[in-house]
């Protein structure tokens, strides 16, 4: 799949585009700190396919809650093997992921951490991350009894850690840029 926004005006989601295939021309998010910072927590992906838990993919896809929901673009999703089949279409994701990842900036901070939040977990996302590059900090919030209940928080010269990807752990100052 290819990340386009040629056929749109509305914010690019993953399609089959022949315009799209050379990767110069795939959609870029204009966000300094989300370029440095995803590729460091997109280190799940390389916890996730070997062992074959399922699928991670990075910003821009639309996830919709719904069937008329407005989709969203988390940073960084994850979708177990067992519901991949169910969620996972060409043209996006339709359901909740297990997990979510969301990169704090000076122009999302509070959506993220008030209208996303409240989103994901009345749409049942198991995991939600919040990864603030700024004061290098990454809360990671589960869901119990429909409730997000946070499971840690971690900053510089520590480690996060999932629970819903078990084993998994990544030291912050990597994340933050800053080994």
């Amino acid at each position: 799949l290819n990340l386009c926004n040629h056929n749109s005006s509305e914010a690019p989601i993953a399609v089959e585009c022949s315009r799209c295939r050379d990767p110069n021309e795939r959609y870029r998010s204009a966000n300094f700190v989300h370029d440095v910072v995803t590729p460091d927590i997109y280190a799940l992906k390389h916890f996730v396919k070997p062992r074959k838990l399922g699928k991670v993919y990075s910003a821009p896809i639309g996830v919709v809650f719904g069937k008329t929901a407005t989709p969203v673009q988390p940073d960084i999703i994850f979708v177990s093997t067992a519901r991949l089949a169910a969620l996972a279409r060409q043209d996006g994701i339709y359901g909740a992921p297990d997990l979510i990842v969301e990169i704090l900036s000076p122009s999302n901070w509070l959506t993220d951490r008030r209208t996303k939040f409240e989103l994901y977990r009345e749409q049942g996302v198991r995991e939600y991350w919040l990864v603030d590059s700024k004061t290098c900090v990454a809360e990671v919030y589960v869901l119990r009894d429909r409730e997000y209940v946070l499971l840690g928080r971690w900053g510089a010269g520590e480690s996060a850690r999932s629970e819903v990807l078990a084993g998994f752990e990544i030291a912050i100052d990597e994340v933050c840029g800053k080994e």
